[in-house]
């Protein structure tokens, strides 16, 4: 059986790149980053400490492509990725003799990309990057855009993305053979960014009315098995995503814009970093609750603050729950403990912490919450009641 050509979209930015999608494409490595970067002699490759098999594979075909290669494996979790791990990649650079006209390549989920391109655009004051995301919910949503960072302990709270910068990468490659071997539970959390770009596809620059929640019911439960469909499907939302980015390269408008990939991420952020946090019907173990996941969680809330706002109808709190279910993402939280000091983790605590996230402006909290089946919108400072109401149809 042949395998179908790779889908390339063009995220036409500042420095516009490719974003290559399909099977195998990692074959190839050598040859594509030679092309993008002919002045290069050497590549870092920061590679998540379970993608060694795919780490042998690209440093194999560096090296036939003349480039010297030196590697750097990083521990892909929330609680490293910090300026200290950055530093530490820095020295590592620094030891590799990579110069201004050298590559680093980040080999691995949405973690070792802002990583290693938070160093690559601090390195020398900036050099060029490669993205190689083996994650479902790194291809279509972090690798591309340009963002870049890592997160910022303040006392007791450990805030997210709170240092970085923009920084395109020169060339992305999504091979999609390398989900074969993402356990479950992590493509699920690649599926809660998708069905948040289906939740805004009629408000992007590009609109994409195939991309909705009644059609991702119908193909997410069986979309991994099918190499073609995943591919389009990845391909269809660095789409989407690269049209909001082409607009709002910085996230300057304020009203709308890049902001709009925000859903779900207020609500979800402030609980993706508390400890001990259950999910109904999921053994979450040690780990704790995962981006996707809390994303999914905060979609759930967002609209039903939208509701009580009358922006939308309760049908769609359901439409969305249905949605990530039919994913296999959790849509509550349960046991919610105790902390140190006995408070809970209630509403108004929950909402204290949205305070902190990176879109609150002069003060003012700005939520991204749904309009319509497909539409959604920047609200400055929603009711309180619609923010309680968020937090407690999900369990708070």
């Amino acid at each position: 059986m042949s395998v179908p050509a790779p889908i390339t979209v063009r995220v036409s930015v500042a420095a516009s790149y490719d974003v290559v999608v399909g099977r195998g494409v990692l074959a190839s490595v050598g040859e594509r980053v030679r092309a993008v970067v002919p002045q290069a002699n050497r590549v870092m490759v920061v590679y998540d400490g379970v993608c060694s098999p795919e780490m042998h594979q690209v440093r194999e075909r560096l090296h036939a492509s003349g480039f010297l290669v030196a590697v750097a494996p990083i521990a892909a979790l929330e609680e490293y990725k910090t300026s200290e791990t950055a530093a530490w990649l820095l020295y590592d650079a620094a030891r590799a003799k990579l110069e201004r006209s050298d590559v680093i390549l980040a080999l691995g989920g949405g973690i070792t990309g802002d990583v290693a391109g938070f160093v690559a655009a601090t390195y020398r004051r900036g050099i060029a990057w490669v993205q190689c995301p083996t994650t479902l919910l790194s291809m279509v949503d972090a690798s591309v855009g340009g963002k870049t960072g890592v997160n910022l302990q303040v006392d007791d709270e450990l805030q997210k993305n709170m240092v970085g910068a923009f920084h395109q990468p020169s060339l992305v490659l999504a091979d999609v053979a390398t989900l074969a071997t993402l356990p479950t539970r992590e493509f699920s959390c690649g599926c809660a960014e998708i069905i948040k770009h289906a939740m805004i596809a009629r408000s992007v620059p590009k609109p994409d009315p195939s991309l909705t929640l009644e059609m991702l019911q119908r193909t997410l439960p069986t979309v991994r098995n099918d190499g073609a469909a995943i591919s389009q499907l990845i391909a269809s939302n660095v789409a989407l995503k690269a049209a909001v980015v082409e607009g709002d390269e910085r996230e300057m408008q304020h009203g709308g814009g890049r902001a709009l990939l925000n859903l779900g991420h207020t609500f979800g952020h402030a609980m993706e970093t508390l400890l001990g946090l259950q999910l109904e019907g999921f053994d979450t173990d040690d780990v704790g609750i995962q981006h996707g996941e809390a994303v999914g969680l905060g979609l759930i809330a967002a609209t039903r603050a939208a509701q009580v706002m009358g922006f939308v109808q309760s049908s769609y709190v359901d439409e969305v729950r249905a949605t990530l279910r039919a994913a296999g993402l959790p849509t509550r939280v349960v046991g919610i403990p105790a902390r140190l000091d006995e408070r809970m983790y209630d509403v108004n605590f929950m909402i204290n912490r949205m305070q902190a996230d990176k879109k609150t402006i002069a003060g003012s909290l700005r939520v991204i919450l749904p309009t319509g089946f497909g539409t959604a919108n920047v609200v400055k400072n929603p009711p309180r009641e619609a923010l309680e109401a968020g937090w407690r149809e999900i369990g708070c």
